[in-house]
């Protein structure tokens, strides 16, 4: 949560300079709650089903740290 309102107040709201700072974070050694990008011309309903699976199959905490990009 805390990257993506440092990057709000700084007016980066593009999925790309969100990853990269995302990535930063992580080589930095910085805590990172995990960042999902979607693809915007995919499927609403395959969007959801993957980010169903990706939440139910994830322990608490597990997804910290992590890039993850929908749909598969």
């Amino acid at each position: 949560m805390e990257i993506t309102v440092r990057l709000r107040r700084r007016g980066c709201q593009d999925v790309a300079t969100i990853t990269r700072y995302a990535y930063d974070r992580v080589r930095e050694g910085q805590p990172m709650l995990g960042v999902i990008e979607i693809s915007t011309d995919a499927p609403i309903g395959q969007v959801i089903e993957d980010m169903l699976v990706l939440l139910e199959c994830s322990q608490e905490g597990e997804l910290q740290g992590q890039v993850h990009y929908l749909p598969w």
